[in-house]
């Protein structure tokens, strides 16, 4: 626990165990000032700070423009940092005649919860039970850096004089004003070795998704950016969450990591407020779902694209269409066996959509066709889906008939996937009980084997007709999401029987004198050409 008893107080709740075990490696000299520090500061409120002198009179206080709580305050010497959330770190200049004028923010995206000093470095303690570590080289404008290695045998304090903020007496009568007078009640036991979680890579600031289409990813940021830099994609997705520290609930941004790109591309620079904005953009990894106003965070790791388990975009509309000309052997005949489906996935879990599949049809005398239509709804996830599917058979001898079935995939659309489908018929037959039986039957396997190419099987089997093809599908652009395009081609073989009243008895199609015989069929070589498109 840290050294000092009104900081001990502060970090005492299970939730907070990791920042408080920080603190206490860090010892004395993250809490105590090597020399007397201009004055301490407390937080006020949610939006405050108030300004102490060395006595520990008040000063002044300090309205902080976040749209979060301010979380933490300290003071080095005659700089001011306010820990604001997912605002990041908001950092003051208290030399200014003219009062404290605010000249730099950083760590924002990243939920700031608490702060405090070693060595020549600032520690920013995240709600992830993380460390973020700054240089203190330019104290008005800390830059990122690696932590450096703590010695606990050392005892060397810091060379910065540092003042703690404390809770308002308001909040907390018994609290009081942590100044360089204040001294551990007992020697800190020496500390176990804690890994800490450091700033991604030495940069001063995060940037922020602009544009997101085809596949494509742009930020901005106002630091340069150069071709070949990575960077980590954070969700600003509003969650409900417990601030570890405070106990309240609140709706912050969830900082999920989402994926990672590398800049391909970077643009001249333009201005804005004054400062320069560097934009840049990329291609997204297959998985990586992300929206305008996300968090894009350097980093030093090297790219990794979910072949396999890529996750599934929401809020956007599938067409999937497949032609399938056949060369019938026996009899000889031409036919075509196509499917063709439109789906939007919803913002949340769910699915809605219509296809034709199959949609049939055979040169031969008569002519046949082969034809069902069904609804899709259901729940569907990055790894799960299972839909209901009510619709119709329509077949030109067979007879028509109402149709329901299913769909269940397992694993991800886009990467290592089974899919069946399974559907039954539903007869009226007049006095008699409707006749439910079943019809057909079928699915696919989908199998990555590079990033732009997937082994594909499909097949279906039903009472009229059966069919199977293998063949891979080609990436032409995307990664999954809005803007993809993506084409298969396959060879297979079908067989195709239209029979008069195969399925409804009382169908009148074959009492047309233009019926010469009481079927249709095909059956031979197929070939598959297939289209997936994203909007």
């Amino acid at each position: 626990m840290p050294p000092c008893p009104a900081l001990r107080a502060r970090f005492c709740s299970v939730p907070c165990v990791f920042v408080a075990m920080l603190i206490g490696l860090l010892g004395p000299r993250s809490v105590r000032a090597a020399t007397p520090a201009p004055g301490s500061v407390r937080i006020a409120d949610r939006e405050s700070v108030q300004l102490l002198d060395a006595a520990g009179a008040l000063v002044g206080t300090l309205k902080i423009p976040t749209s979060h709580a301010v979380s933490d305050a300290l003071r080095v010497g005659n700089v001011l940092y306010v820990a604001c959330g997912p605002d990041g770190v908001l950092a003051f200049d208290l030399a200014d005649a003219a009062g404290p004028r605010l000249v730099s923010r950083f760590a924002a995206g990243r939920n700031a919860v608490r702060l405090a000093v070693s060595g020549s470095q600032l520690l920013v303690i995240v709600a992830e039970y993380g460390a973020l570590t700054y240089s203190l080289s330019d104290p008005q404008h800390p830059t990122a850096s690696a932590m450096e290695a703590l010695d606990p045998l050392r005892g060397q304090a810091s060379a910065l004089p540092t003042a703690q903020a404390v809770p308002s007496p308001a909040a907390s009568p018994a609290s009081t004003a942590v100044g360089n007078d204040a001294a551990p009640s007992a020697a800190p036991a020496a500390p176990r070795p804690i890994k800490a979680v450091p700033e991604e890579a030495a940069r001063q600031g995060t940037a922020r998704v602009t544009k997101v289409a085809t596949g494509w990813v742009a930020i901005a940021s106002n630091d340069p950016i150069s071709v070949g830099d990575r960077f980590v994609l954070r969700s600003q997705r509003l969650v409900r969450t417990v601030d570890p520290t405070t106990g309240r609930s609140e709706r912050r941004p969830s900082n999920e990591p989402l994926g990672q790109f590398a800049v391909e591309r970077i643009y001249p620079p333009s201005s804005e407020n004054g400062r320069a904005l560097y934009v840049a953009s990329g291609r997204l990894l297959r998985g990586t779902v992300t929206r305008v106003g996300d968090v894009a965070q350097p980093t030093s790791d090297p790219l990794r694209e979910p072949l396999y388990v890529p996750r599934l975009w929401y809020g956007m509309f599938r067409f999937v269409g497949h032609l399938r000309p056949m060369f019938g052997v026996s009899p000889l005949a031409f036919a075509m066996l196509n499917d063709f489906r439109f789906e939007y996935y919803l913002p949340v879990p769910l699915k809605v959509g219509v296809s034709v599949a199959p949609l049939g049809f055979m040169t031969s005398s008569p002519i046949g066709v082969l034809s069902e239509v069904r609804g899709h709804i259901g729940f569907s996830s990055s790894y799960f889906e299972l839909s209901l599917d009510p619709g119709a058979i329509l077949n030109r001898l067979g007879g028509t008939a109402f149709s329901f079935g299913f769909s269940l995939r397992l694993g991800s659309l886009d990467g290592l996937n089974l899919i069946f489908r399974s559907g039954y018929r539903l007869l009226s037959t007049g006095s008699r009980q409707p006749d439910f039986g079943f019809y057909n039957a079928g699915g696919e396997i989908n199998i990555p084997l590079a990033k732009r190419f997937t082994l594909h099987l499909a097949g279906e089997g039903a009472s009229a007709y059966f069919w199977g093809t293998l063949g891979l599908k080609y990436w032409l652009r995307g990664n999954g999401g809005p803007g993809t395009l993506i084409l298969d081609s396959g060879v297979g073989g079908a067989y195709l029987d239209d029979q008069c009243r195969a399925i409804d008895s009382s169908s009148t199609t074959c009492n047309n004198p233009s019926v010469s015989s009481s079927f249709a069929r095909a059956g031979g070589p197929l070939a598959s050409l297939g289209l997936d498109a994203r909007f």
